[in-house]
């Protein structure tokens, strides 16, 4: 479907569109400086959005997560990073399908099932498990100093989403599905068949292990006289046109 989409609509790809929010990010931080309160016009509040605030839709998802001077710089950074990973494995058009369903999706939680994300958690969470999807084994240095691949960092934010959904209600849990639907509906297909490619290889192998000569029986065995190369290291085994297996004292003379 999205290559199809792809096909007759790329041609309107906005690229680099995840280095965009990098950028908002920073300029969202530098207008709250200047005017404190600003970030409060740009959070998604449900209550407002149905009082006619319908931009709170989208510039939810300029909001960094943090506002320190230092770190804010490291956040633009991740998030540039992300976008330029992002776009390398699926192209500006499917880039920007992922990250307007990350919007929506998010927005839609809040809306119907009451999200608790004012800002764009979710949605930077979305990406950063698309990147580590396709960049597992990729290290950031945490801190500027210590070297992890994110593909732990994802497992760590993936537990905490999952402790979220497991102990949140009915609507908890759809509010979040919403908030991940662009990635389930990216990789979701792929990780299913991964796990039955998977399932298929394990039942290849207990098969083949359980057909597998018990370890006490030995692989070779006289027909003439029964010994086996654990009778003697030296003894050596042929198959005869009969196509039974002797020991070379025992091989039948051909006839």
């Amino acid at each position: 479907m999205l290559d199809w989409l792809e096909s007759r609509l790329g041609r309107f790809a906005v690229p680099h569109s995840i280095r965009g929010i990098a950028l908002l990010y920073l300029l969202c931080f530098i207008l709250e400086a200047l005017r404190p309160g600003f970030v409060g016009t740009l959070t998604l509040q449900p209550e407002l959005v149905r009082q006619g605030q319908f931009w709170r839709l989208v510039t939810y998802a300029f909001i960094p997560s943090t506002f320190s001077p230092i770190w804010i710089l490291f956040v633009v950074m991740i998030m540039w990073l992300i976008g330029d990973g992002i776009e390398e494995g699926f192209g500006a058009f499917k880039t920007n399908v992922y990250l307007l369903l990350g919007i929506l999706g998010t927005a839609t939680g809040a809306m119907c099932f009451g999200l608790p994300d004012i800002s764009g958690q979710y949605l930077y969470l979305s990406l950063f498990f698309a990147f580590a999807t396709l960049y597992p084994e990729y290290e950031i240095l945490v801190f500027f100093i210590l070297p992890v691949k994110v593909k732990w960092l994802a497992l760590i934010s993936a537990v905490l989403v999952a402790l979220a959904f497991f102990g949140g209600g009915a609507a908890a849990k759809l509010a979040i599905g919403c908030a991940f639907a662009n990635y389930l509906l990216f990789f979701g297909p792929t990780a299913a068949r991964a796990t039955v490619a998977m399932a298929e290889v394990r039942a290849r192998r207990a098969k083949f292990e359980a057909r597998k000569m018990p370890e006490d029986e030995p692989l070779h065995r006289c027909k003439t006289c029964g010994r086996t190369e654990r009778d003697d290291d030296l003894l050596e085994f042929r198959v005869a046109s009969d196509g039974e297996e002797y020991c070379t004292g025992h091989l039948p003379k051909l006839g």
